[in-house]
């Protein structure tokens, strides 16, 4: 187990090396990670690509036909007008209303589901103004927003309802549906104020890329005004896909799935026009993800570095150690391991120095599930975030633009978890 875990650092270490430098593309090198947890016997070669197969990236890659369809058939053009009355050729208007109305969503409904719904209207909008709002502005804010939203209640990410459930089990003390709200909010009057200022020149000046071009826009103009019928169908579909992710009636890669085969049998994009729609680079890398995620699992390195932690904490640290810790810890590995595998790993963990140490382990269990939203400094930790890439974000800018942000994230999560005790 040491050997393995070992192992597992080395390789994660030598990951980060090569998506820091872009020797070889991001999806190569998550690829060659695989590779390289199978020949150290860490996953079966059997399960390094099992990842392809997951509901999570069968939901990614049918919300990325389903997106595609709305801009076809012009859908995401008159959602996009609708937003664009509102807020000009105002970048930081812009800005503002959607980092509030995703943080809005992003509480009730899956993190998925509202990036995959906000990420044509931000085309949209940027098409419209002429230059002047820029998608490369505004798609990593987006997924910054949804994240740091879902955890606004108990319901808006499954990272809360697995510490829930370790709290119950121990017998403690649940976390009420709103309570997460007092840690959340704050957090997201972060987030707008930051990009508002400090971030937003951060992007002006790291983000020298040339804006990407995913749709033709004079083309869908043409469509809007031929066929109307069409954008009412998109846009059912896509209510379809929202009230599926809600009710969870099916799982989420079948509600994307079916909504994508529906887009193809009403004729509202061709099938190679979906095919073409999907961003294979982002399906590698969250697919190769689920593997490196599921070899830190089972390596036990979490494990062994929490146990590092509590020998470091002595035996009657104060409160405020103990949150710093926990949350800093927390927010560091988000940005490695998945939100949901970094909470389900330091939960239990949280919750037994809490107990031995007398403090509240339901408010140790609500510092880990909010220092897991911090995985802002990497563009692989959560699917969110993965999401943004298609934006043309090279693995750096996650760290000059994100960074800060995580750093102030982290003293005010702290701050507010000091003042719950």
């Amino acid at each position: 187990m040491i050997l393995q875990s070992t192992a597992v650092l080395i390789i994660i270490v030598g990951l980060i090396v090569l998506y820091v430098t872009e020797i070889i593309p991001m999806s190569i090198s998550t690829i060659f990670t695989c590779f390289a947890m199978a020949l150290c016997g860490i996953v079966p070669f059997s399960g390094i690509f099992a990842g392809f197969g997951s509901d999570m990236c069968m939901l990614v890659a049918g919300m990325m036909v389903v997106n595609a369809t709305l801009f076809k058939t012009g859908a995401a053009v008159l959602l996009g007008r609708g937003i664009n009355k509102f807020v000009g050729n105002s970048e930081k208007l812009f800005i503002a209303v959607i980092i509030l109305l995703s943080a809005a969503v992003s509480a009730f409904l899956s993190n998925v589901a509202t990036t995959a719904l906000f990420l044509p209207i931000i085309d949209s909008v940027s098409k419209y103004s002429q230059g002047r709002i820029l998608k490369k502005n505004t798609y990593m804010l987006l997924g910054i927003s949804v994240v740091t939203g879902g955890i606004l209640t108990m319901v808006g990410s499954p990272s809360q309802l697995l510490a829930q459930e370790v709290l119950l089990r121990t017998g403690c003390r649940p976390i009420d549906f709103f309570e997460l709200g007092t840690l959340g909010l704050p957090r997201v009057a972060l987030i707008l104020l930051y990009y508002l200022t400090l971030g937003y020149w951060l992007q002006k000046k790291v983000f020298t890329f040339n804006e990407s071009v995913s749709y033709d826009m004079d083309k869908y103009e043409e469509v809007i005004s031929i066929d109307n019928k069409k954008i009412i169908t998109s846009m059912t579909i896509m209510l379809f896909c929202i009230i599926g992710f809600v009710t969870q009636i099916w799982t989420g890669g079948t509600v994307a799935l079916l909504g994508a085969c529906l887009c193809i049998l009403t004729r509202c994009i061709s099938e190679k026009e979906a095919y073409r729609a999907i961003s294979w680079s982002t399906i590698v890398i969250l697919a190769c993800d689920l593997c490196i995620a599921s070899g830190i699992q089972t390596s036990g390195v979490g494990d062994i570095i929490a146990k590092a932690v509590i020998r470091i904490l002595g035996d009657s640290p104060s409160n405020i150690t103990i949150t710093a810790v926990l949350v800093g810890f927390s927010a560091v590995m988000s940005n490695i391991m998945s939100q949901t595998a970094t909470v389900a790993v330091l939960t239990p963990v949280g919750v037994s120095i809490a107990l031995e140490l007398n403090m509240d382990p339901t408010i140790a269990a609500m510092g880990i599930v909010g220092a897991s939203t911090l995985s802002c400094c990497t563009p692989t930790a959560t699917i969110p975030m993965v999401m943004t890439l298609p934006a043309g974000y090279r693995f750096t800018d996650y760290i000059k633009v994100g960074g800060p942000l995580a750093i102030m994230g982290y003293l005010l999560t702290v701050i507010v978890i000091c003042w719950k005790i």
